[in-house]
């Protein structure tokens, strides 16, 4: 791939170089090689993950997943976005389904239907952020899954084999005579059985054998070296053992240039080699070349010269990024030449974890008590989502993996067969095969063009929640300032300012099908019921334009063979009236959930909250000075001070920790509690050490006339819920074996310091596969698969 040369900065290097002649020019090309790329990469870079139960589902089951988003640049949970879009499509490219997905801290789960308006056929989930329109080099996630019954199989057929072809692609991106090259090439469709090919060999224009028994992998690719004689053409030629010959003539060769060879064999090193011919090294004259290792921002560059026609160089892979990196190579005008990535796995065992898993029988002998915990330490927590299968389901075949999905595919620039794969294990024969991979993906998504223009035009926002805005029609300017707006069960709250034309705006995370109420303050904190009107913030436009590219890539038989599946009937397989609610996780000396601890003991000392308390006192605030304590609030936050000095302080009355829930509170949500939304209240004897405030489960407000306007919430977010049994005919049928589900668990949390031991319900199986993906709070990762086998004594 060439680019072309960037005018405005060669003009801007001149000019600059005239007027500094001291300043040497090759450390100002480095430097402003260094700076547009840095500067192009300031923008945070978000990718998606989704983890889906399994790959293929009979109508009336449910799709669940779980939502991971990465900040590429960073190599942590991306924090910056709430709002995550989620949609299903048919092959037609036609939105059937979408839901909009809350992010905390990166993660989300959630769940799509199967019902009976799915047609037996291919479908496709997609997600993005909004934030990722800004970088049409970032691609949104796609998988594709199925809908299967019993008329679709035994009317579908398997598309018919074909011959395949030969694509061919020069290391660093050309061809050059008269020297050695190296050419990665790549056997498609990528579904062709390798088994079925005898020999393939490198050919000139003569007939002469050049190479023989090239080496094909498993993928249909592999590499070849060889030195290129510039008055003869050369061709690859595959000869099947059908006794057909496909042939493909190599791409044109370049009379001048120069070509770039790299191996990453070395476990610590990274050799390379930049070889010019003869034409070449008398033009450029003992000029310089720059190269340049580059990642997510992070860039290093050294400078080389061609006294020969070739010159060697080595990078330490411990002074480089983990991951997918590129070098570049720039002539001493600017322009980048040729380019390569390739895969540093130096540091992999900090950034991906390993798991280890211990299980025994519970006393019943019908689930599985599963110990989870990391084999290396790691700093701050691990959110882990499992997918547990009967251990001969062939319903759990996706194509990527929380690690390819960020370690891969946002740097190849076009879409990868099965990436997962290639992490599968991490040994030498996966890292070669990757090497051929990247090799063969070029210049992957880098663009020297866009990144010498600068910074992107940050068009499109992060979304951090739902805009809103509205109009308080009857408000009295005078005297109501404000506005005071709160979702069902007060789980999101706002205080805005009403404006001179009446209007207000906020941003408040809201879930499909709640109510939002708003209110009318006066300057004495009154509420009222306003006339208003509202408006709700429109969802991100959400679209299949990849799908056709998706489809080239990705054929049927990724997904399992069809003729070797067996019939499955909707009817048969689920019993829909039958819903089963299964045990969630259990952590490992983790406190069960709260439980009233005695009233007046000799520390601690609380008050449940009864209907008379409610009718006596509106809020929590108002409670607390009840009891004593001194309420501050300052800028929207309420300060609770103790009764009386702690030990040692100076002053009578000082802050003190109030915990909600369990959560220690930051003085929010305090300004606007009821305390009809309080089970109980405890607080140390003293009166100086905490407070600690048990939300009432499922609590309610007193019938009194209503101070509020309710809206009704559309296009929220869509509440996760929690995985049931779909109600399945028979655990011990084959259709149950192939494609039943035991249990979906979309967020467990690991911590660095003792196991999590999750249940699993058995369902009379003797063995069962466990499907696991997950993220690090440090951005580490972790993405494995396990079978068990099961002993009952």
């Amino acid at each position: 791939m060439r680019q072309k040369v960037n005018v405005k900065l060669i003009l801007w290097l001149v000019i600059f170089t005239f007027l500094n002649p001291t300043l040497e020019a090759q450390n100002l090309i480095s430097s402003q090689i260094s700076e547009r790329y840095r500067t192009f990469y300031k923008s945070l870079r978000e990718n998606i993950h989704l983890h889906l139960n399994k790959t293929s589902f009979s109508k009336g089951e449910q799709l669940w997943f779980t939502a991971y988003v990465y900040d590429g640049n960073n190599q942590v949970p991306s924090s910056s976005s709430t709002n995550l879009h989620v949609g299903i499509f048919n092959e037609a490219g036609k939105l059937i389904e979408r839901k909009m997905i809350y992010l905390q801290d990166g993660i989300g789960n959630g769940n799509f239907l199967i019902d009976s308006s799915y047609a037996s056929s291919n479908y496709y989930i997609k997600s993005h952020t909004n934030w990722m329109n800004n970088f049409p080099a970032l691609k949104p996630f796609i998988q594709e899954f199925r809908v299967l019954d019993r008329i679709e199989l035994t009317n579908l057929e398997k598309e018919p084999d074909q011959n395949p072809s030969i694509a061919i692609y020069p290391e660093g991106g050309k061809l050059v005579r008269d020297v050695k090259n190296t050419i990665g090439f790549q056997v498609k469709p990528t579904s062709w059985n390798v088994m079925e090919i005898e020999n393939l060999v490198l050919v000139d224009d003569l007939g002469s054998i050049i190479l023989d028994n090239i080496v094909i992998n498993s993928y249909g690719m592999g590499k070849v070296t060889f030195l290129m004689d510039g008055a003869r053409t050369y061709s690859l030629s595959l000869k099947l053992k059908n006794e057909a010959i496909i042939a493909q003539t190599l791409p044109a060769v370049e009379q001048q240039g120069t070509v770039l060879n790299i191996s990453t064999i070395h476990p610590q090193k990274i050799h390379g080699t930049l070889v010019a011919n003869r034409p070449t090294i008398d033009q450029v004259n003992q000029k310089p070349f720059y190269l340049a290792v580059h990642k997510d921002g992070q860039i290093f560059i050294e400078e080389l010269f061609l006294e020969s026609e070739s010159a060697s160089f080595i990078f330490e892979k411990a002074k480089l990024p983990f991951g997918v990196n590129s070098i570049t190579v720039f002539d001493h005008l600017y322009n980048p030449l040729v380019s390569r990535l390739f895969f540093n796995e130096y540091g992999a065992d900090n950034a991906v974890m390993e798991l280890s898993v211990a299980y025994e029988l519970n006393a019943s002998k019908d689930s599985l008590m599963v110990a989870l915990n990391t084999a290396n330490s790691y700093e701050g927590n691990m959110s882990l989502s499992i997918s547990a299968l009967p251990n001969e389901s062939i319903s759990y075949s996706p194509t990527n993996s929380v690690l390819s999905s960020f370690l891969l595919t946002p740097y190849t620039g076009s879409r990868v067969d099965k990436p997962r794969d290639y992490f599968k294990e991490w040994n030498r024969t996966n890292m070669f095969d990757l090497d051929i991979l990247l090799l063969i993906k070029g210049w992957g998504t880098y663009n020297w063009d866009h990144i010498f223009e600068g910074k992107i035009n940050e068009q499109n926002t992060f979304e951090t929640g739902m805009n809103i805005s509205g109009r308080i029609l009857d408000a009295d300017l005078d005297t109501e300032k404000q506005v005071w707006g709160y979702s069902d069960g007060l789980t999101s709250t706002f205080i805005t300012d009403i404006e001179r034309d009446k209007t207000f705006k906020s941003r408040l995370i809201l879930f499909e099908g709640d109510s939002l109420k708003i209110s009318v303050l006066d300057r004495k904190g009154k509420l009222r019921n306003p006339k208003a009107e509202i408006e709700f913030g429109s969802l991100s436009d959400l679209n299949l334009n990849e799908v056709d590219a998706y489809r080239i890539n990705h054929r049927l038989n990724n997904l399992g063979s069809v003729g070797d599946l067996p019939f499955i009937s909707g009817n048969e397989f689920l019993i829909t009236e039958k819903t089963i609610v299964l045990d969630e996780v259990i952590v490992s000396e983790q406190k069960e959930a709260f439980k009233d601890i005695p009233i007046n003991s000799a520390i601690v000392t609380g008050k449940r909250i009864t209907d008379d308390d409610i009718k006596r006192r509106a809020t929590i605030t108002d409670y607390l000075r009840k009891l004593g304590y001194k309420i501050v609030i300052r800028g929207g936050k309420v300060t609770v001070l103790s009764k009386t000095a702690p030990p040692g302080a100076m002053a009578l009355h000082v802050p003190i920790p109030v915990i909600i829930g369990g959560m220690l509170s930051d003085g929010n949500e305090l300004l606007t509690m009821p305390l009809s939304s309080v089970q109980s209240v405890y607080y140390d004897f003293m009166g100086n050490q905490f407070i600690s405030i048990v939300p009432r489960p499922g609590h309610y407000i007193l019938e009194k006339k209503k101070n509020y306007i309710s809206f009704l919430i559309k296009n929220g977010f869509a509440r996760p819920q929690e995985y049931y049994d779909p109600g399945y005919n028979s655990f011990e049928s084959d259709e149950f074996n192939n494609y039943g589900v035991l249990h979906w668990l979309p967020k467990v949390i690991l911590n660095n310091n003792s196991p999590t031991t999750i249940k699993i319900p058995l369902l009379n199986q003797k063995s069962i596969q466990l499907h696991i993906e997950g993220m690090g709070s440090n951005g580490s990762l972790i993405s494995t698969s396990k079978s068990i086998e099961i002993t009952y004594d």
